[in-house]
């Protein structure tokens, strides 16, 4: 799966997390807007990661859960791509553009 990382930062984790998960702005998981972005490497809490903030971004789809090319994103309470509900959307924006061995590539 291609994809085009825009802009990344180094920063502060307050979690651990995983390569390819979406975490809050203030560096732990989340389940909902505000976001900073999708994390590009795995990271522990207390640490610095790399944290892709724009472009065209993979994220890990739960297990269990289906996404459709032209969905909106949700996430899990690990940061996982789920199917949207009105508590759980990234945001009315957060296309998924491409779905490939349990990765869905969105536009962040």
């Amino acid at each position: 799966m291609q994809h085009n990382v825009v802009l990344s930062v180094s920063h502060p984790l307050t979690a651990n997390v995983t390569k390819f998960s979406v975490v809050r702005v203030d560096g732990a998981y989340t389940t909902a807007s505000p976001i900073l972005g999708v994390a590009f490497e795995d990271g522990a809490s207390g640490e610095y990661g790399a944290i892709a903030v724009q472009g065209l971004l993979p994220v890990e789809i739960a297990t269990g859960e289906t996404l459709a090319v032209g969905d909106l994103l949700g996430l899990d309470a690990a940061g996982k791509g789920v199917a949207p509900t009105s508590g759980n959307k990234v945001s009315d924006f957060a296309t998924v553009v491409e779905i490939s061995k349990g990765y869905a590539l969105v536009v962040i």
